[in-house]
């Protein structure tokens, strides 16, 4: 039965998983994932291809699949032709659950693509058009721009390669490079070890990223985030 509690808790719990340190990644079949738009991934894979990149796999996030809300999706990897740039998109399709909570948060889930690069001084910019991810604050290590999500690939590696190149000059440093999935998947550890450093450091979901992410906060939202505090305080 849904409770505001349980709903918080649900959102609590999750965000911890999620948080908890390094991902697990699988490789996939693209087949066995028929429910998600195939031709998005193949058409956007060859935009992306157009800007000098090229395919390096399909992967599962498992830990993301493993925990409550399970995104019921893959991501289709690439790298620039320098191997400085990574590249990811993918389609969100959560179970019926997280859809309700989805609806009464207002929030909006879309088909998204990424670029990352990573650099000499541990820090990293990305740029994406995936507007939920942009509700969210980034740690000061990671340069974060989220641009609507009609923007093409073109379009988005076009604004990372210029944010990259002012990267460079502010920060005196230099990208990584990167040739396999194996080197792409460690960058994301080193990713994900910074973004989980700074959830639990800010505690988990601050009220403006709430408010943020519910779209349009209400009484419901309101309750729903009170349950949320009063449930860590607890733990």
């Amino acid at each position: 039965m849904f409770t505001k509690k349980s709903a918080a808790k649900s959102i609590l719990d999750n965000t911890k998983k999620i948080y908890a340190g390094p991902h697990c990644y699988n490789l996939v079949e693209a087949e066995s994932f028929s429910h998600l738009d195939l031709n998005f991934y193949e058409k956007t894979m060859r935009e992306i291809e157009a800007q000098g990149f090229r395919y390096v796999a399909d992967v599962e996030n498992l830990t993301l699949k493993e925990s409550l809300m399970d995104p019921r999706t893959f991501i289709r990897t690439g790298l620039s032709f320098d191997g400085t740039t990574a590249s990811a998109h993918y389609q969100v399709k959560p179970r019926i659950w997280w859809r309700v909570i989805f609806w009464l948060t207002g929030t909006k889930l879309s088909k998204a693509i990424d670029f990352e690069t990573e650099f000499g001084d541990g820090s990293f910019v990305t740029t994406s058009n995936a507007i939920m991810a942009g509700l969210w604050d980034s740690p000061p290590l990671i340069q974060a721009e989220f641009m609507p999500p009609e923007t093409s690939a073109e379009m988005l590696f076009e604004r990372h390669r210029s944010r990259v190149e002012e990267h460079i000059y502010v920060r005196n440093t230099r990208p990584i490079q990167l040739f396999s999935l194996p080197e792409i998947l460690e960058s994301q550890h080193r990713m994900e070890a910074i973004k989980s450093e700074f959830r639990a450091r800010v505690g988990w979901i601050k009220k403006s990223e709430w408010d943020r992410l519910s779209d349009n906060p209400n009484a419901t939202t309101d309750d729903i985030y009170d349950e949320f505090k009063d449930l860590q305080r607890e733990n």
